[in-house]
């Protein structure tokens, strides 16, 4: 007599649940691209807040944010933390492009406004 398989994926039931699985992430990843299709073209963005120039450079695919003197510890370790890094060619704190990224800019031209007044 030969030993059964105790091996669950061998089992017709785990096929099927596999080809379910799959099926259901070719399903998420058409929505998505989808979705990404529909979010409409990237601009270019050019805004100032608090003398940090923000720029969203599409050609490139970078979010940038100049800033007009160096920008204090808090502010640095935030952009860091947060995936930006600095340029020294370009002369700025910089990211691969996305809306988080534009996103996380502003907020850290905000801490510089808020860090500078407190200095």
């Amino acid at each position: 007599m030969c030993p059964q398989s105790t091996d669950p994926r061998s089992t017709p039931q785990a096929g099927k649940q596999e080809f379910l699985r799959q099926c259901a992430n070719l399903r998420h990843l058409r929505q998505r691209i989808a979705t990404l299709a529909y979010g409409g073209p990237l601009v270019e963005i050019r805004e100032q807040i608090n003398g940090v120039e923000i720029v969203q450079d599409v050609a490139l695919r970078r979010t940038r944010l100049y800033f007009t003197e160096v920008p204090t510890t808090v502010v640095r370790q935030y952009l860091k933390a947060h995936g930006f890094h600095w340029s020294q060619y370009e002369g700025c704190w910089q990211r691969l492009l996305s809306l988080h990224a534009l996103a996380l800019a502003r907020k850290a031209a905000e801490l510089a406004g808020v860090a500078g007044t407190e200095e």
